[in-house]
């Protein structure tokens, strides 16, 4: 059976060497070609990343307004006020008398719609 522990090194601390190279700054040659377009490469991608900031940032807006007008809408449809006293309210306006959109009962006793 094979001994799946690595035989010992002579340098104190195995890993010594890997640390070394990792810290060591990589030398990497290009050509002019190669080296403007990854300049352009690379202010296309912040220019990207900077348009989809922005973006979100509208989204953002967008949908906290969306939210506020939901709240808006719901605190007017379910708020403190019942459906009946709300109802009762509109009943007793001038333009309205009964609360039926403009169609009332007229002396007649039939339905019609107010002229305009």
């Amino acid at each position: 059976m094979e001994s799946i522990i690595p035989p010992p090194s002579n340098s104190t601390h195995p890993s010594d060497s890997d640390e070394r190279d990792a810290v060591r700054p990589a030398i990497v040659h290009l050509t002019k070609q190669q080296y403007i377009q990854l300049k352009w490469d690379s202010r296309y991608w912040q220019r990207q990343h900077e348009q989809a900031i922005a973006h979100e940032a509208a989204l953002k807006l967008e949908l906290e307004q969306a939210e506020a007008s939901l709240h808006d809408l719901r605190q007017w449809l379910y708020g403190k006020q019942s459906e009946k006293s709300s109802l009762l309210s509109e009943a007793q306006s001038d333009d309205d008398p009964l609360g039926f959109g403009g169609v009332f009962l007229d002396e007649s006793r039939s339905w019609s719609r107010p002229s305009d």
